[in-house]
């Protein structure tokens, strides 16, 4: 299968690249200009999203898209920001649906369990939760959502994927995630041999990128798209500081909980609930793979030989 990744060279993008090469597929990845390098053996265009005639070039020829090209502000973000925000999470998918209608290309649009927002009390299910995003990224994410959703009436072949709380290979700051996972803030810490302070203990449904991926590809190989939208997160919930204690068997560190002077960011003052995975491994028949500890020592391993320092 020949399938095009938007934004492949960003955090679920590269771990999706790596995932279809693996598995076979021939691989093209549309990326912002002035990208890192992809794997050997992907072809890349370099354009954005919010331009419909490099969004349609791209996917002539193609048997599917996956849609992962995203900007994702901070709750706080000006204005300018929040402006950026729809152009590229809801203008570019626009152009990505269009283009998929016109080549005849299945589409995969990667959404967020921001689109959640507010909504009271775990788990946050597809279908009976109903979504209240408080800030543009999930707002915008949650238009885009819809705006796919409405043209499987017209025929496009599409499913919605939201994906939880993804942490692992491939993340670093590319500008367009205002703050990254808190996994990745603590390892990054760690590594630099600097003290590590929690705000709280961080209670989630933490999915390792390498299942997040394996997830989209799974749901890629249906012959049939699910109608609804589909959580892609851990069955079980796991806190930042299991997290540190599973990092400090493979490396001497210096983390507490400090809720005074914490050095760690964890998106706002409240965990968010767990999201719903009965569809996840029903519809898709797909289950996570990575604990902790496992998430851990691949992770380190990755590290090793992509950023040795």
């Amino acid at each position: 299968m020949r399938v095009l990744v938007t934004g492949g060279s960003g955090f679920i993008g590269a771990n999706l690249v790596d995932a279809l090469l693996a598995a076979g597929h021939e691989v093209v990845s549309m990326e912002r200009p002035g990208t890192p390098p992809p794997p050997a053996g992907v072809r890349v265009i370099a354009a954005d999203v919010y331009d419909p005639g490099a969004v349609g070039e791209a996917i002539n020829g193609v048997d599917a898209v996956v849609h992962c090209a995203a900007t994702t502000p901070s709750s706080g973000a000006d204005l300018n920001a929040a402006r950026r925000a729809f152009a590229i999470n809801l203008g570019g998918t626009v152009n990505v649906v269009q283009a998929c209608e016109t080549h005849a290309a299945r589409l995969l649009y990667l959404s967020s369990a921001s689109v959640y927002g507010t909504a009271g009390h775990g788990p946050l299910d597809e279908v009976t939760t109903c979504p209240q995003p408080t800030a543009a990224y999930g707002i915008s994410k949650l238009a885009a959502e819809r705006f796919v959703a409405s043209r499987r009436t017209h025929g496009l072949q599409a499913a919605v994927l939201r994906l939880g709380s993804v942490f692992g290979p491939h993340e670093r700051n590319t500008g367009l995630r205002d703050t990254l996972s808190a996994p990745f803030q603590v390892i990054r810490a760690a590594r630099l041999g600097q003290a590590i302070r929690l705000p709280r203990a961080g209670l989630r449904d933490w999915i390792y990128a390498r299942d997040a991926a394996g997830a989209i590809l799974t749901c890629l190989n249906l012959s049939e798209l699910p109608d609804v939208p589909v959580n892609i997160a851990g069955l079980q919930e796991w806190t930042v500081a299991d997290w540190c204690r599973s990092l400090a068997r493979h490396l001497d560190m210096d983390w507490d909980v400090d809720a005074a002077a914490p050095t760690i960011d964890f998106h706002g003052a409240d965990d968010r609930p767990p999201l719903a995975t009965a569809r996840m491994q029903t519809l898709l028949g797909f289950s996570p793979r990575y604990d902790t500890d496992r998430a851990c020592a691949d992770y380190l391993e990755w590290l090793k030989e992509h950023d040795p320092t």
